[in-house]
């Protein structure tokens, strides 16, 4: 009895991953204002979309103040034009109520102007009363959130000027997805294999055999 309690309990155990609990938001808006030296690159009123999502489980960097996570994945795209990060993002919350913000800075490719630098995204969102973002779970002190920035700079270097491409926010959404780590898919497939090796223990009855003489 105690043997199969003890298969029982180490099955349970090898069963039950462990959760990455992953954040993704997603940010939809529209072009709304377009330096003149970009007119011929982006037009007011293009869709805007913007998705990226990181792991809370996976240690940041940071302070008491603020934690900064690489990002697991990140999308952006201005109507049909696709934007890629020059390097591996990352994304930093800071918890200083209440000035508590949510700020990405990357380099980008995707739109070449000549004469201009390579497009740099900003967004950032701070903490004020209103709540404008769905979802139960938000980062910690950032209950309440309002864009504070979101466009795309070009530099103009010979004019020592940023041309800038505006963005407006129309939603808001931020979900958790909590799924297995890859570390814990053996352990999941062990913990199977016990309980199936420990039904098996179960019903298997003990063998009698009878001598005549």
């Amino acid at each position: 009895m105690r043997v199969r309690s003890a298969i029982f309990a180490a099955a349970l155990l090898a069963a039950n991953p462990a959760q990455a609990a992953t954040v993704v938001w997603n940010i939809v808006g529209t072009v709304a204002s377009v330096d003149p030296a970009l007119a011929a690159y982006y037009t007011t009123s293009t869709p805007v979309t913007l998705s990226f999502s990181y792991d809370t489980t996976t240690p940041g960097f940071g302070n008491f103040m603020s934690q900064t996570y690489s990002l697991a994945s990140f999308s952006l795209s201005v109507g049909a034009q696709a934007f890629t990060p020059v390097s591996a993002p990352v994304v930093t919350i800071l918890d200083n109520a209440p000035y508590d913000e949510l700020i990405i800075q990357t380099p980008l490719t995707g739109v070449s102007v000549p004469g201009l630098d390579a497009p740099f995204l900003a967004f950032g969102m701070y903490d004020t009363s209103a709540t404008t973002v769905s979802g139960p779970n938000l980062p910690t002190g950032l209950g309440g959130l309002v864009t504070n920035s979101f466009f795309i700079d070009h530099e103009d270097r010979l004019a020592n000027a940023a041309r800038r491409v505006s963005f407006r926010v129309t939603s808001i959404s931020v979900e958790n997805a909590a799924v297995p780590e890859p570390a814990t898919w053996a352990t999941m497939l062990l913990g199977f294999g016990l309980i199936g090796g420990a039904m098996r223990y179960r019903r298997r009855k003990p063998s009698v055999t009878v001598a005549y003489r």
